[in-house]
C-alpha cells in the first residue's frame, strides 16, 4: 500500500525506513529529568535468536517528586539473565544521572543484593511478582485438598504483609505463615517461595519504611513495556535489528505514566 501510495518499489520503501529508523536510533534520548533523587526501575526481557537465548536488560528511571518513568536505552547481550548482565547494563548509565539513584525496584534478580550493597541503594522488591508465583501455584482445580487450603492461606497473609501498616499484624501474619510451610501438607513449591519471601519480606516493604521517596511497589511500568517491546520485535530474527526497533520505538515513546503502589504516611 505505502509503495503504491508514494509510487515506489516495496524495496525502496524499506529502504527508506530503515534509515529514517537509523537516524532516529542515533539521536540522544530526548529525556528531561527533574531535578533531585531518581527511583530505578529494572527488569529482563527474553528473547530467542536461532535457537540462543537473548536478554534485554531494560530500565527506566523515576524522580521522587513525579508520577512518571523516563526509559533509558535498554542493554542487549546473549545467554540467561546474569549478575554480569545488569551490571554492564547499569555502566551505560551516565555518571551524572547514577550519582542521583537512591533506590532499584526489581523482581530480584541473580545478584541483586550484591549490586544494591555495591551501590549502596535501597532495595524494593516488586509485589506482583510474588503474587503471582503464589497464585500460580494455588492449584485451583483441586480446591478440596488440605494443600490448597494451606496454598490459599499463604496467598492470603502474604497480600496482607505486603501492604499492612500494622505492627502487630505484620507480626501475626509472619507466625502464621511459619506455622504454614511447617505443616506437612503445604506444597514443597509453595513452601519454598514462602521461606524465600519471609528471608527477604523488609525487601517487599522498603515502600513503606520510606514513604519519601514514593517507591513504585512494582515495576509494571517495564511490564507494560515488555509487551509493546515484543510486538515491536516480532518481525525481526536477528538481536541487532530487534534493538534497533525497540530502541527507536523508546525514542518516540520515552516516558510512562508509573501507576505503583505508594504508602502514604500520616
Amino acid at each position: 500500500m505505502l509503495a503504491t501510495a508514494f509510487h515506489c518499489s516495496a524495496r525502496a520503501i524499506r529502504k527508506r525506513h530503515c534509515a529514517a529508523l537509523d537516524r532516529l536510533v542515533q539521536q540522544p534520548a530526548p529525556r528531561v529529568l527533574p531535578d533531585g533523587d531518581l527511583v530505578l526501575l529494572a527488569d529482563g526481557l527474553w528473547f530467542v535468536f536461532g535457537e540462543r537465548i537473548w536478554v534485554l536488560y531494560n530500565m527506566a528511571l523515576k524522580p521522587v517528586t513525579a508520577d512518571s518513568v523516563f526509559f533509558l536505552d535498554p542493554f542487549l547481550m546473549q545467554g540467561k539473565e546474569n549478575a554480569k548482565g545488569w551490571r554492564l547494563a547499569f555502566g551505560t548509565i551516565p555518571d551524572h544521572v547514577h550519582g542521583r539513584i537512591k533506590a532499584l525496584v526489581s523482581d530480584g534478580f541473580q545478584g541483586c543484593k550484591a549490586i544494591v550493597r555495591e551501590h549502596q541503594w535501597l532495595h524494593q522488591r516488586c509485589h506482583f511478582h510474588i503474587i503471582t508465583q503464589l497464585y500460580n501455584r494455588l492449584g485451583r482445580r483441586k480446591k478440596k485438598l488440605p494443600g490448597y487450603r494451606i496454598s490459599d492461606r499463604i496467598y492470603r497473609a502474604v497480600k496482607t504483609i505486603l501492604k499492612t501498616t500494622s505492627k502487630r499484624q505484620l507480626e501475626r501474619k509472619t507466625a502464621l505463615l511459619h506455622r504454614l510451610i511447617a505443616n506437612p501438607h503445604c506444597r514443597p513449591g509453595v513452601a519454598g517461595i514462602t521461606r524465600q519471601f519471609l528471608r527477604d519480606m523488609k525487601l517487599y516493604r522498603t515502600y513503606l519504611d520510606r514513604p519519601e521517596l514514593r517507591l513504585p511497589a512494582t515495576d509494571s511500568a517495564l511490564e507494560s513495556l515488555h509487551s509493546r517491546m515484543r510486538e515491536v520485535a516480532s518481525r525481526v530474527n536477528n538481536p541487532t535489528a530487534a534493538l534497533r526497533r525497540i530502541r527507536g520505538y523508546i525514542r518516540v515513546h520515552p516516558t510512562f505514566v508509573c501507576n505503583g503502589s505508594y504508602h502514604q504516611q500520616k
